[in-house]
């Protein structure tokens, strides 16, 4: 948005409000596109009526798509759009369906926007144990869970906690129980209800993040962002393999084994990480930067408006010709 208006257009959010509320808004109104985001309510009537007003209508889809199938609403936009924004091509693949007939889709990253830390990979800081932290969206707790009883195993040989930074504790009550304080085990598991601060805070408290996920599942349209988020914070990411990291995969551990890479990486020189890391970070200032991104936003709503309108046009010409009476 920033990028947007700094670029010489006249960007507005409209945010959290009903379907009715947006149509009687003179920011809808005066708009000549409109950008739909991650939505949570119906705003088909809204797509419909902005496509009767001749407006280009542009759907930015998101990167979970166990939530888009959750809410739907998403899709009912999608199908009315003259064309779609998404973060990965595996993202643009599962929205293709339900997009029109010739509507086009367009990759752009997502920009990293939070500061920067130094690269430190001195292992165990903590005399007691070595500090793990998992973040996101509570749907992913499910590529999580498989992964403890086999760290609990290493835990055995180097002690370990691991903290949960998300939403909806009760999805992760059976983990916290199983390997709380009060457990005594080697592997403890905690919680921290997610916020940017409290992410950012866990990572730097972390000595290792672990980023699990299925390459070839539901995981697989996912953008870099919780990877990027890992380097940004000078921190070794121990990560599966999912298409969207690879751009990343020298600056981590991109590995079919969350395990085994944890213990590869405890055998690693510190120095050999940290340059990785502070290698990593420079390639995020250079591709996920917001001024690239913004660019990358102005461009491309620029031609895909530009196309949009054009086709309109064509449509319309068609339709009055001789020929179609």
């Amino acid at each position: 948005m920033k990028a947007l208006n700094h670029f010489g257009q006249d960007a507005k959010i409209v945010a959290n409000t009903t379907p009715r509320s947006i149509l009687e808004s003179p920011h809808f109104l005066n708009a000549e596109t409109i950008v739909f985001g991650k939505i949570f309510q119906d705003y088909s009537e809204v797509a419909r009526r902005a496509k009767t007003l001749g407006k280009v209508l542009i759907v930015d889809i998101t990167d979970d798509p166990v939530q888009t199938e959750r809410f739907g609403h998403i899709r009912k936009v999608a199908g009315l759009a003259d064309c779609a924004i998404v973060p990965t091509a595996q993202m643009g693949a599962v929205a293709r369906p339900w997009l029109s007939k010739g509507a086009p889709v367009v990759r752009i990253e997502d920009p990293f926007e939070a500061e920067f830390a130094p690269p430190f990979a001195q292992f165990r800081r903590a005399p007691e144990r070595l500090e793990l932290v998992w973040y996101g969206n509570p749907t992913n707790a499910a590529f999580l869970k498989p992964h403890l009883s086999p760290l609990e195993i290493l835990a055995d040989h180097v002690p370990m906690r691991l903290t949960i930074v998300s939403k909806v504790i009760k999805v992760f009550e059976d983990m916290l129980t199983s390997y709380s304080e009060q457990a005594s085990g080697p592997l403890v598991v905690n919680f921290v209800e997610w916020t940017p601060s409290a992410q950012q805070k866990a990572i730097a408290a972390a000595d290792v993040v672990l980023l699990p996920g299925e390459a070839k599942g539901s995981s697989a349209p996912k953008s870099a962002n919780r990877l990027i988020s890992a380097i940004a914070g000078g921190r070794l990411a121990i990560a599966s393999p999912l298409p969207a990291y690879q751009a990343l995969s020298e600056h981590a551990l991109v590995v079919e084994n969350l395990v085994q890479g944890l213990s590869a990486a405890l055998a690693l020189p510190a120095i050999r990480i940290e340059r990785r890391l502070a290698a990593g970070q420079d390639a995020i200032k250079r591709q996920f930067s917001p001024d690239l991104i913004g660019r990358k936003w102005v461009q491309s709503l620029a031609t895909l408006t530009r196309q949009a309108h054009l086709s309109k046009t064509e449509v319309h010409s068609a339709a009055s010709s001789p020929e179609s009476r």
